[in-house]
């Protein structure tokens, strides 16, 4: 039998290396152990009893002496928050997530290749002011803030707390800055030669060459949005999203027949869209989210 030539190339190499190699081989499993433990350990969850999860007996990955295979029939209608049913939230998950990523994304896009590419008064100071915010967080503005929101009458108010997510000094603006920054001028100058506005050149040149970073900062910032609960529990209290009927569920148990089980299935079941959307754009974040960088 032929030997991989991977194994081939491992046996020539150093003494010393190959103890590295094998090193990192086994923190590497240990990690990936210890991710993928608490979905096993949620997964058979979903199987057991009242009774078992106040058995010692029963451990944490242990299959269930008597498994029942009920719970993930009954999910949709038992998991419930405060009159909310799953599908109320999982609508409020979707437009929650899919709005607060288009304006920040959109906001940081457009400020950061405005920093980048073009010198006007105040440039540096609006550089400064997005590794300020980023690098020193300020504490104790949450009740001005809400005072605030709730004067302009934006809490529980949909339609215009989307304002408050169009600041442009996150994290995404000093990555798209970087990239911006390391795209040739030349792109730029030949099309103002050809008669190209600066917005076309924008949305024609600019866009499409930075749309592999975009595309990957949406992808992982995804993950962020859709597990936050906070902003759902303090500023839309009335639009409850998955995240938060999983913060607050513990308080509605005594509308579940087995409710440990239907809170570890509603965790898995909303896994899944985030985990789906970040297998699917996997090589992308992979090669092009270390475009950015801190340039100026």
């Amino acid at each position: 039998m032929k030997t991989p030539q991977a194994l081939q190339k491992f046996r020539r190499k150093p003494t010393s290396e190959k103890v590295t190699l094998c090193l990192f081989f086994v923190f590497f499993v240990l990690m990936a152990f210890i991710y993928i433990y608490p979905i096993l350990f949620c997964f058979l969850s979903t199987f057991k009893t009242n009774e078992d999860f106040y058995d010692a007996q029963s451990g944490f990955l242990i299959w269930p002496a008597h498994p029942q295979f009920d719970t993930w029939s009954h999910i949709f209608e038992e998991f419930t928050f405060g009159g909310f049913n799953f599908w109320t939230m999982l609508w409020n998950s979707i437009w929650f997530t899919v709005l607060k990523l288009f304006c920040t994304t959109a906001c940081s896009m457009m400020l950061a290749y405005a920093v980048a590419r073009y010198r006007f008064p105040g440039r540096g100071l609006l550089y400064a002011t997005a590794i300020f915010v980023q690098t020193i967080p300020i504490f104790g503005s949450g009740s001005t803030a809400y005072k605030l929101f709730d004067a302009l009458n934006m809490v529980n108010n949909p339609a215009l707390f989307w304002i408050a997510w169009c600041s442009g000094f996150d994290m995404t603006f000093i990555i798209l800055h970087g990239v911006f920054k390391g795209i040739s001028k030349s792109y730029s100058e030949s099309a103002k030669i050809d008669g190209a506005s600066n917005i076309r050149i924008l949305f024609s040149i600019m866009i499409p060459l930075a749309a592999p970073t975009i595309i990957a900062l949406l992808v992982t910032d995804s993950i962020g949005v859709w597990n936050d609960y906070a902003t759902i529990q303090i500023y839309l209290r009335d639009y409850a999203t998955i995240a938060y009927g999983l913060y607050c569920f513990p308080n509605e148990v005594q509308y579940a027949t087995n409710p440990n089980a239907v809170y570890y299935a509603a965790m898995l079941i909303s896994m899944l869209p985030v985990a789906i959307l970040y297998a699917c754009n996997q090589k992308i974040i992979m090669t092009n989210i270390t475009v950015g960088g801190l340039k100026g």
